[in-house]
Parts: structure tokens; C-alpha cells; sequence
């Protein structure tokens, strides 16, 4: 139950910039519980629970009937005991009790999307406090900006799409061949996307324009079982966008005299020295892209074809990744070591506060401020398989059980199922580096395991900075190796193969004598993208095909 008559709870925050209910992830949260007591009364211990979850509701169709199915899964939680006295009375007074707590780095930004709100259906990421004296309880909820994206550029190179060109009469025209380039794949709300396009035009029919619009995909699901819905959303179009000349048609007679791997030099040679990129924005209105077990959220650019020729325009997609804009920092910042580019807190408890309790005939009130519980990192639980589900067709909500601490086994099977319930792959395993029993497990893990780890990384541009992060861990510590980088590239998306190519070449000890593990793995787009840094890794060693 809430307040009661003899017993009221409060609870008070001092939000960042003065913005009221808002905090960023990565920042510290701080304020105070008061508890104020109008008469004696029993003593209890207080607590804060502060916590995250995802929040899912379908409709979805049981008999004759569609029925309202509600799922919830709390991603993070961390309780702070404020003050103990279960023993003895609490005489009348205001007590403060103040807290803080660094909210974790990789906190998705609150977020929701209600489609039909009166029915609860829709999803939801929120926040919300919780301080508990025995049975009284008094809730707040707040909001999460997730931490700024990482300043490091890391360039989307998509294998060219080829579409097969027919006219209205369905007669074969020949081939478009398109190339995308983005040099920042992650980029902020209110940002711009850096998009280069090249273009080969294979056939008999003028190729006018481009259409570029940045399209949201919203999913949510009840858990294990198939029931999703799906939504997407336009969240910006661009018309008209010109291409080079060499979209122009060509004659009947010349159409497909050009092998396929001549026109995707061409096309790379274009991408790579185009100084001028199409800016697109990104509008402030974007969600972060965001995986969870419940709830996901992905962005791409989609390019669209525009002919007067075609039965359907073709198009080709990028994918990107959005977030809070990169806060810009000194060059000399930028090239700090991951430690310090992710400095673990140093917070240290503190005693809890104590309530002051006198015989019952005492009739003194006082006003007591205890000294501040600074809570420390091993409070916090991040990351939950626990799903929790009711339906009803009249189910208004679902209790969600707060994650349980469980010691992980050091395996690489365990570190897989961690990271299917994790908010954040790449600052998990950041995480496990730090810790001696899982960097000795790290060092020695086959190439197999390395690239298995890349493949359950849940957003794909995050690939590429595992891979890279894991990769002088691995093999005993600085001996990365061909063997190592091919499992990698085998196992990331299509669309960051060719950089994390280009990202591990350097770190290759055996480069000269085992290059062609790498390039099995590699298409003939793919060769072609990433050929000017072979040969600067082999200097001079002919590339053994």
C-alpha cells in the first residue's frame, strides 16, 4: 500500500540541469527519501529500488476472442538499503535519507509506443524509484537519455545491389548496379548521416534519380513464443536526389558488354574518392536503435530507384545505428585507453542512516538528515532472461519480478546466454575483460568461440568494435592471427564484413603466410573493398588469390 495516516514517504531528486523527472545514463542520481512520522510507530528497515524494464502488450487471438497478453522483463534493478530498525519504535520527526547512485553507462533511453493506449497496447521502456518502508511504499518514475554514442566513425561499405531492368512490356533492359558508402553508421538525433552513392547503369533505360528516406522498425514480441507486431516508420524522405551522369542509358548494342567485377571496381574507385557526400539528417524525433529480448528498435537508409521504365523501382538499404549525439572531445581524449575511456566508479558504501528511536513517552521531534548512502556498482543487476506474462481480457498490468544476482560460470557458453539477456554486448564483454578468470578464458578460446561471440552481438555495427576489442586478448595476448580474423568476418553482417576486414588486417602477426584464410572468407566485392589494404599489410608479398 502507499502512505498511510502516521506514516508518509517522499521522495526527492536533484535532476541534471534543473529538467525535471530526466537523467542520463553514465550520470549520477541523487536525492533524498523522507520519511515523515506523525505519531510512533513500528520500525522497519527502508529501502530504494531503483529499476528498468521493457513492457510489451498484444492483442492476440485465444477461442472465439482477441485477448489483451501483457509481458514485462526488468533489465535493470539495484536496491539501497537507506536505514535498519525492525527492533524498536520510531518516535514522530522528518527523516531525510539521502542517497546516489552512478546509473549504468549502457541504459537504453525511456521510450514507448502506444498504439492503442486505452487497450495498453504497444510497448514501453521505463524507469521508475521505488521506497519501500514495510508495506508503504511511494513510486516516482523517470526518464533515461542513454549515454552519448562513441565518437569513433565506423564507415557501412554495401556489396552493390544489382537489379535486373525490365520495361513495362517486360522486356529485359539490362542491369543497375548501386554502391553505398555511409562513412558514420552511428550517428546522433539531429546529426547528419554522411551517404555517398555511385552508380553503373548496365542497360537501355535512364536512370533519373534517387529517392533516400530513413526508415524506423519497431518490434516488440511476447518472449519466446512467435507473437510480435511489427510497425514502420518513414522518419524522413528525400526526392530527387541526382546521380552522376553514368546513370545515363546506353545503347541496345553495348548493353552487357561489361563484366560484373569491372563495373564493382568502378563503382569502389567512386566511392572511395567522392569528396562530397549527400547529408542527410536525422530528425530529433528518432528512437535509439536498441535490441532487447522484448523490444527492438533498428534504423536503416533506404534508396529508391526513380524511372519512368521500371515495373517496380528497385532499391538498396544501409543500415545505421542512432542514438544520443557523440559529445566532441580533444583529439588527445579520444585516444585514451579503454580504461580510462570507461573508468569504473569509484564509489564505496556507506553506513546506512539510522532512525532515531526513543521510549514511547519520548516526545521530541526531530528533523534528521543521515548521511548520504552512496550506493556501490556491485548493487546493480544488469540483464534478465525473466520474462513474465498474463493474459487477461482485462489485464491492466503484470508484476515483473526483479532480476536475480546469479554467479556466472567463466564458459563461453555461459558468456552467450549473458548476452542474449544483455542491454549492451560491447560493454558486457568490456566488462569480463576486466576480470582475470575471464581474460585467461578470452586468451585461450579458439578461433571458433571468437567468432561465435561476434555473431551473437545483437547490433551489427557493434560487431565490428568485439571483434576489434577481443582481438589482442586472444591466441595469449598479441598474437592475432589470420585464423582469428576469418572467423570474425565469417561471422558479422554482410554489411560491416569489408571494414572489420580492413580493422583486423593490422592486427594479423602471420599476415604474409596465412592472408588466404582471410580471403576465403571474402567475396568478390568484398576483395575488391578491401585490396589496397592487403597489399599495405603484405608490403610487397604477392597476394596469393
Amino acid at each position: 500500500m502507499g502512505n498511510s495516516e502516521s506514516v508518509t514517504i517522499d521522495i526527492k531528486v536533484e535532476w541534471e540541469n534543473g529538467q525535471a523527472d530526466v537523467v542520463h545514463a553514465g550520470k549520477r542520481l541523487q536525492g533524498e527519501v523522507i520519511v515523515t512520522v506523525k505519531e510512533m510507530t513500528d520500525g522497519s528497515s527502508i529501502k530504494l529500488i531503483i529499476s528498468g524494464k521493457e513492457r510489451v502488450g498484444l492483442k492476440i487471438r485465444k477461442r472465439d476472442q482477441m485477448v489483451l497478453t501483457q509481458a514485462e522483463r526488468r533489465f535493470f534493478s539495484v536496491t539501497i538499503p537507506l536505514a535498519f530498525h525492525e527492533q524498536r519504535r520510531i518516535r514522530p520527526g522528518i527523516y531525510k535519507l539521502p542517497f546516489s547512485i552512478r546509473l549504468p553507462r549502457s541504459l537504453p533511453s525511456s521510450d514507448s509506443h502506444p498504439l492503442e493506449k486505452k487497450n495498453k497496447v504497444g510497448y514501453s521502456i521505463q524507469y521508475r524509484m521505488t521506497a519501500k518502508m514495510g508495506k508503504l511504499y511511494k513510486e516516482l518514475y523517470f526518464d533515461v537519455v542513454s549515454m552519448p554514442l562513441r565518437p569513433e566513425n565506423v564507415p557501412c561499405l554495401i556489396q552493390p545491389t544489382q537489379h535486373r531492368i525490365q520495361s513495362m512490356g517486360l522486356k529485359e533492359e539490362g542491369q543497375v548496379l548501386l554502391g553505398a558508402l555511409v562513412r558514420n553508421s552511428t550517428v546522433g538525433r539531429g546529426k547528419n548521416v554522411e551517404l555517398v552513392l555511385a552508380c553503373r547503369n548496365d542497360s537501355a533505360v535512364n536512370i533519373r534519380c534517387v529517392e533516400i528516406q530513413v526508415v524506423e522498425f519497431l518490434r516488440w514480441t511476447l518472449g519466446p513464443k512467435p507473437e510480435t507486431t511489427d510497425v514502420t516508420k518513414v522518419l524522413k524522405t528525400v526526392k530527387s536526389v541526382e546521380l552522376p551522369s553514368t546513370c545515363k542509358a546506353k545503347p541496345r548494342s553495348e548493353v552487357g558488354n561489361i563484366s560484373t567485377k569491372a563495373l564493382f571496381r568502378e563503382i569502389h574507385e567512386e566511392l572511395r574518392s567522392r569528396r562530397e557526400p549527400i547529408l542527410i539528417r536525422i530528425p530529433e524525433t528518432a528512437r535509439d536503435t536498441y535490441k532487447g529480448r522484448l523490444i527492438s528498435v533498428w534504423h536503416c537508409l533506404k534508396i529508391t530507384f526513380q524511372t519512368r521504365s521500371l515495373t517496380n523501382n528497385a532499391t538498396a538499404v544501409v543500415p545505421i545505428q542512432i542514438g544520443t549525439p557523440p559529445v566532441k572531445r580533444l583529439k588527445q581524449q579520444m585516444q585514451t585507453a579503454p580504461s580510462e575511456a570507461y573508468p569504473m566508479s569509484g564509489m564505496i558504501p556507506v553506513a546506512p542512516g539510522e532512525l532515531s528511536t526513543v521510549p514511547e513517552d519520548d516526545e521530541e521531534a526531530p528533523n534528521d538528515a543521515g548521511p548520504i548512502v552512496i550506493a556501490p556498482d556491485d548493487l546493480i543487476i544488469l540483464g534478465s532472461a525473466s520474462i513474465q506474462r498474463r493474459s487477461d481480457p482485462d489485464a491492466s498490468s503484470v508484476v515483473t519480478a526483479p532480476p536475480e544476482r546469479v554467479e556466472v560460470e567463466v564458459s563461453i557458453k555461459s558468456l552467450l546466454t549473458s548476452m542474449e539477456s544483455s542491454v549492451n554486448d560491447y560493454d558486457l564483454i568490456y566488462k569480463y575483460l576486466r576480470d582475470r578468470r575471464w581474460a585467461k578464458l578470452f586468451s585461450r578460446m579458439p578461433a571458433r568461440d571468437y567468432g561465435q561471440i561476434i555473431s551473437n552481438v545483437k547490433v551489427e555495427v557493434d560487431q565490428t568494435r568485439v571483434a576489434v576489442l577481443l582481438a589482442p586478448h586472444v591466441n595469449g595476448g598479441q598474437r592475432f592471427t589470420c585464423e582469428f580474423a576469418a572467423a570474425a568476418v565469417k561471422n558479422c553482417s554482410a554489411s560491416y564484413r569489408s571494414v572489420t576486414t580492413k580493422r583486423l588486417l593490422p592486427l594479423c602477426v602471420d599476415i604474409k603466410e596465412n592472408h588466404n584464410l582471410l580471403l576465403k572468407e571474402l567475396n568478390e566485392w568484398e576483395r575488391i573493398a578491401t585490396n589496397n589494404e592487403f597489399e599495405d599489410a603484405l608490403q610487397g608479398t604477392p597476394i596469393r588469390q
